[in-house]
């Protein structure tokens, strides 16, 4: 994110600030209140606390509301959801004796909350259950040399 520290307050809004000529980079990099984040040659997303637009309001400041005004998949070239499921399915499937694909709940808008698991050691929990050396578990803490 720029290299900002992430401030201790939380983050309530989110804008897109048109930012061609890095003007507004420049002003706004300085407050501590606000996290800068994907900066492009046409702008940066910004994000900060309840408020924010009208900050930007009263400085004159040209932005979109993110979710509201303004689709970041196109902008700053963010993947779409069916893209990034895809993507996790065709890895699952491509390297089944490693990853484990499954939900971890619904998103607000019902869609599933994706969580994928990548190790060597699924092969061996898999050969062990199978064996019923110990029971199935999706938490398996075995001893790893130093």
């Amino acid at each position: 994110m720029d290299g900002f520290a992430r401030p201790a307050f939380p983050l309530e809004e989110g804008v897109w600030v048109q930012d061609i000529q890095a003007k507004y980079y420049n002003q706004l990099k300085t407050k501590a209140d606000f996290v800068i984040d994907h900066r492009k040659a046409t702008g940066f997303e910004m994000y900060g606390p309840r408020g924010l637009s009208s900050y930007l309001d009263k400085e004159h400041i040209p932005y979109a509301e993110i979710n509201k005004d303004l689709d970041l998949t196109s902008l700053v070239g963010y993947p779409a959801f069916p893209q990034i499921e895809q993507k996790l399915k065709d890895i699952a499937a491509r390297y089944p004796n490693i990853t484990k694909l499954f939900s971890v709940g619904k998103s607000i808008k019902g869609r599933d909350l994706y969580f994928i698991k990548i190790s060597k050691i699924l092969q061996l929990m898999r050969i062990f259950q199978n064996l019923n050396i110990f029971p199935p578990c999706t938490e398996t803490k075995l001893p790893v040399a130093n």
